[in-house]
């Protein structure tokens, strides 16, 4: 009987392991600065309101282009860093930085994009207030245009298929420790 559970100690190991990584809490962002600075030499400012966000993903309605190229109505904007690329464990682990935007659906927003492209951080996001914006608003500004730019991979935000994956995946791993215990069991019951 002793035997068995020794040999239960990996599987409950990888299980423990698996499931510790799936989440991981994020810290607050340092990078509170004056929001002049926020936009100062980037090369994308827009102002826009957050209408659809996923993990790593949001989809914002534009309202001004202030800095960068033409905009279509609705961009997506990256607002976190990609987790490793190494399977299994990037399905279901989700690893957070203190300066992943957390952008708010519904909200307005003046977002600056990292260099070249469409993918931002809490430091280069600031909520949109009125007298904020009238204060930053640039002399010549330009509203979207249906030619623009639509921003990163528009797929980003269809991640249902990747979360089915991720539980499909501990399924079996539940699944399968639960039927090599079982055969254990049994094994140490017939050898009696």
């Amino acid at each position: 009987m002793a035997g068995s559970r020794l040999r239960m100690y990996p599987a409950v190991a990888i299980i423990a392991v698996l499931l510790s990584t799936m989440t991981t809490a994020s810290a607050g962002a340092s990078c509170a600065a004056d929001p002049v600075k926020l936009i100062a030499g980037k090369q994308m400012v827009f102002v826009g309101t957050v209408v659809e966000r996923n993990h790593y993903y949001a989809r914002v309605d534009v309202e001004e282009t202030w800095r960068g190229p033409d905009l279509a109505p609705s961009v997506v904007v990256q607002t976190r860093h990609a987790d490793p690329p190494w399977w299994p464990l990037n399905v279901i682990s989700k690893s957070y930085t203190s300066v992943d935007a957390q952008l708010v659906p519904g909200t307005r927003y003046i977002i600056a994009t990292e260099e070249g492209g469409f993918r931002t951080n809490d430091c280069l996001v600031a909520e949109a207030a009125e007298p904020l914006v009238a204060r930053l608003r640039p002399d010549s500004t330009r509203g979207p245009v249906a030619t623009g730019n639509a921003g990163a991979d528009r797929r980003a935000l269809e991640g249902a298929a990747g979360m089915a994956v991720a539980l499909a995946l501990v399924a079996l791993l539940s699944g399968g420790s639960w039927f090599a215990y079982r055969h254990i069991r049994r094994q140490g019951r017939v050898s009696q």
